[in-house]
């Protein structure tokens, strides 16, 4: 019955034009290669377009950090700290009708994560030119946020049968 929605609005003012970056993290997660991030989303904006609309899925590997940057103005708004790692970036030329009008399922499988660690995930609306007196942003909602990571036995199960199949065919 939950879920999370974001505006033109979050950026505190009643008037002018802001850089929009307001973010949402995960708990502490154990982070590994082939885990996978999955959530739904959509734009509040009619079918048509609007004012667009774009958010960020980004990552850290440093624990329970929740460090994004300081900073004011746009230098600040622009700042990500540990989350540094850009996973995904929907609609980043912030056109009108690229970010999903109806409710779409987007998928993050992670990678380039040397050993396993803990981090977080997080959902960040990004959007410069926002704001209410800006041409950009409306408004976003997330719903179905879930993570997994793979089974390591699943993963000695792979190697095991690649072993396998090689085997046979060498016998044959």
């Amino acid at each position: 019955n939950d879920c999370l929605a974001c505006n033109y609005t979050a950026g505190g003012g009643t008037s002018g034009v802001a850089v929009l970056s307001l973010w949402m993290m995960t708990p502490v997660l154990n982070i590994a290669n082939g885990a996978t991030f999955s959530f739904w989303t959509h734009t509040l904006n009619p079918a048509g377009g609007g004012y667009p609309d774009r958010l960020q899925i980004r990552m850290s590997l440093n624990g329970s950090s929740t460090n994004v940057g300081s900073g004011t103005g746009a230098t600040g708004a622009n700042a990500v700290g540990d989350f540094s790692n850009l996973l995904l970036d929907i609609n980043p030329a912030q056109n009108t009708t690229a970010y999903p009008s109806d409710w779409t399922q987007f998928t993050v499988t992670i990678s380039g994560v040397s050993t396993p660690t803990t981090g977080r995930l997080a959902f960040r609306y990004f959007v410069t030119g926002g704001g209410p007196g800006g041409a950009n942003s409306n408004a976003i909602v997330i719903d179905n946020a879930s993570y997994a990571v793979p089974a390591p036995g699943a993963i000695a199960l792979l190697g095991l049968a690649g072993v396998c199949g090689s085997r046979r065919r060498r016998n044959a």
